[in-house]
Order: C-alpha cells, then structure tokens, then sequence
C-alpha cells in the first residue's frame, strides 16, 4: 500500500471511498476488488498527475510510462488477494524491488489467462454454473436435432429407393404382360401397357433397363 501511494501520490481505495462507506462495506472491497494498477490510477488521475510528477522530478507522460509494467506487475502482486500469489516474505518483495533497480527480471508477472479465468468462475460460480449448465443443454440439443436430421434424411432416402424399387417391379410386370400380348398378337393391350411407363419431365426412364426382358425366341421384344 505504501508503494502504490508513493507512486501514484493515492491509496487504491479513495479518501471519499473511505470516509463515506460502511466498515462492512471497505472490508468487502478489500477483499473482493481488484485495485486498479499504478499506471492506470496515474492515467485516470488527470487533475493531479502535474502535481504527482512535479513531486518525482518526471514529466506526466514519463512517469506513467516508468511505473507501467514491471512496477505495475510487483505493485498488484504484493497486493494480490489470493496469499499465495503474494510475496512470502517482506525479505522477499524488497528483493523483486531491488532486481528492478538493477534491472534485472523481477519475479512479479501479470497473472496468466487461465488464473483469471479461475478466479472469475470462483467469484461467479453460480452464474458460470448457469451458463455452463445453458452451453450444456444447446449441445444436447444440437447433437440430438443432427440426430433426428439424419434419421430424417435416412428414412427419405429409404422411402425413394422402396418407391423406386416398387416402380421397377411393376415395369418388369408390365413388360412381361405387354411380350404376351405381343405374343397372342393382342396389339391394343401391348401399347396400353407400353404407354403406361412412357417417362414424364423428372422421373426416371426405365426403357432398356438390364434384364427386364430378355430371350432367345424371335417373338420376344426387349422394351
């Protein structure tokens, strides 16, 4: 805390934050709020930030610019909420402070996407469950419409190939009847029958189809 203020010239929580809320209230936020990072209070502080830099000796623009990143990074790791992503020991953040000085690589990092993500299913289980729950329940749905889809497009396809397979029966019947009207020089039944599978626009022509009708004796006709 005296860190963050030392440069930022302001506590994470307002001096109006502390005066006008609750105890109850400050200790929640104490513990449920993410303090805004260091560059990010001097950015936002507009009104004092001459004043806060004229205190350092460095230009506004400099100062926010010295502070973003690594101070950034040992500032909100010392005051992280979750004790074991603080420092150990007092010993331990004077020393991530001193590799900074040296410019050395501090031990302090921004926290990685997966812990956030972690935190944020913890501070919002009930509504992660929800959600989880609703995500849930669309892909048992999708799986099951793909599903009912399929089972749909198999049984058309079932239904055309049985009306097919039925239409080509009764043309091998047909044809069969229309050879032995043939035969028995019955000419008016013969075309009757033959007129009966003349194919119309989009259907299929079943004329020449192997093995309907075959035969060695002259008298018989392939149709």
């Amino acid at each position: 805390m005296l860190l963050y203020e030392l440069l930022t010239g302001a506590t994470p929580l307002t001096r109006e934050a502390l005066h006008e809320a609750a105890l109850a209230e400050l200790l929640r936020r104490i513990r449920e709020e993410e303090p805004p990072k260091p560059s990010l209070q001097l950015s936002t502080s507009r009104e004092r930030l001459p004043a806060i830099s004229a205190q350092r000796k460095l230009e506004p623009e400099k100062l926010t610019k010295v502070v973003r990143g690594e101070l950034d990074w040992v500032v909100m790791k010392a005051l992280e909420k979750d004790r074991n992503r603080r420092y150990e020991t007092a010993n331990g953040f004077a020393l991530d402070l001193q590799h900074y000085l040296n410019d050395e690589p501090v031990v302090a990092g921004p926290p990685t996407v997966r812990y956030r993500l972690k935190k944020f299913v913890r501070k919002h289980r009930r509504a992660v469950a929800v959600a989880a729950g609703f995500v849930a329940l669309l892909a048992v749905a999708s799986v099951v419409s793909t599903g009912l889809a399929l089972w749909a497009n198999w049984q058309r396809a079932q239904a055309v190939k049985a009306q097919l397979a039925a239409r080509q029966n009764l043309y091998i019947s047909d044809m069969l009847l229309a050879q032995q009207a043939l035969d028995e020089s019955n000419l008016g039944s013969a075309r009757e029958l033959l007129d009966r599978h003349r194919p119309r626009p989009g259907e299929p022509d079943f004329r020449g189809w192997n093995g309907v009708i075959s035969g060695n004796s002259p008298n018989r006709t392939n149709f």
